[in-house]
């Protein structure tokens, strides 16, 4: 026989049922609305995509060796573009490596930094009398698709001189040369060694000198961005004191693939054409929950050497 004496905790009362129709609404939009407006953005920027790949600033690093000896970084430098940490901008769903002088795990034969150098970054030359020497180091790598982006070694070579870079996975019993089908079936390996000789006919003739190794590859397999442009802007800003400097203000409407974005960052079209530095950033996270991007961006221009020389 039901009794009338039992009575619910004070805290599961309920006495008014506003708050709780609004809690209720409140859970809905988090968990249900909100997310289907994310995969509707994602959707939606499919109708007209502008194909980018994403740039984004190096914050934490080894700080360049164009820094170690001047009160700025360098911005013609090509190991840290003028960011003052090596590697300068990491592109969006990849990895990167760049071997120079900064790197932590180097082993040298005959070969020593070139501090007196003009040139940034510091490179790597023969000692003086010495004909022959290399540089060795190990890179290990990360979780990746197996896709190599980008591979090259930025040095300088005079008459007489010569570099040969090779390379070996724990697998490999020999040397192989360093090159973009030798990497790519090693991506799976743990880490792969690298060894650079650097060679010159003759003691007095000037040394090559080695400034950086750079190899970059995917850790996803789509790593393009798509983007909506609602319009362009276009003036000539010095036009009236005679000089001519085409500028263009690109507005870019993204979806919430990209977490992060700041104006230190910056877009490049895949077929090459085109680079833009982004001025402005405004999110749209309704709770929190990042939905999609407005990006306020202009054209390089050729004088801006740093955001150009980063290799696509």
């Amino acid at each position: 026989m039901a009794t009338r004496s039992y009575r619910p905790s004070k805290g599961a009362r309920i006495t008014d049922g506003s708050q709780l129709l609004k809690d209720h609404a409140h859970n809905i939009a988090v968990d249900q609305l909100i997310p289907r407006i994310g995969e509707r953005n994602k959707r939606a920027v499919e109708t007209v995509p502008i194909l980018l790949y994403f740039y984004q600033a190096v914050r934490a690093g080894r700080r360049c060796s164009c820094f170690d000896i001047e009160t700025s970084p360098d911005g013609l430098c090509e190991a840290c573009y003028g960011t003052g940490v090596v590697g300068g901008y990491q592109k969006y769903g990849t990895t990167l490596h760049i071997t120079d002088v900064t790197h932590p795990n180097i082993c040298t034969s005959n070969v020593i930094p070139d501090w007196k150098s003009r040139r940034k970054p510091i490179p790597f030359k023969l000692i003086d009398g010495a004909r022959h020497g290399s540089i060795e180091t190990r890179i290990y790598l990360t979780s990746n698709t197996g896709e190599l982006d980008a591979l090259y070694a930025n040095y300088w070579l005079e008459p007489g001189s010569s570099l040969a870079a090779n390379m070996k996975a724990p697998s490999d019993t020999n040397w192989v040369a360093l090159n973009r089908e030798n990497v790519t079936q090693r991506l799976c390996n743990p880490w792969i060694d690298i060894k650079v000789d650097l060679d010159r006919i003759s003691p007095t003739n000037p040394s090559p000198l080695l400034k950086t190794v750079y190899i970059r590859y995917k850790n996803i397999h789509e790593n393009v961005i798509k983007a909506n442009i609602p319009r362009v802007e276009k003036s000539d800003l010095l036009g009236e004191i005679g000089l001519s400097d085409n500028w263009e203000n690109q507005l870019f409407w993204l979806d919430n693939t990209i977490k992060t974005i700041t104006t230190e960052d910056f877009f490049a079209s895949v077929e090459g054409d085109s680079r833009w530095k982004i001025y402005g950033v405004r999110e749209f996270a309704p709770h929190g929950q990042l939905v999609s991007w407005d990006i306020q961006a202009k054209v390089i221009q050729e004088y801006q050497d740093g955001f150009l020389k980063v290799p696509i």
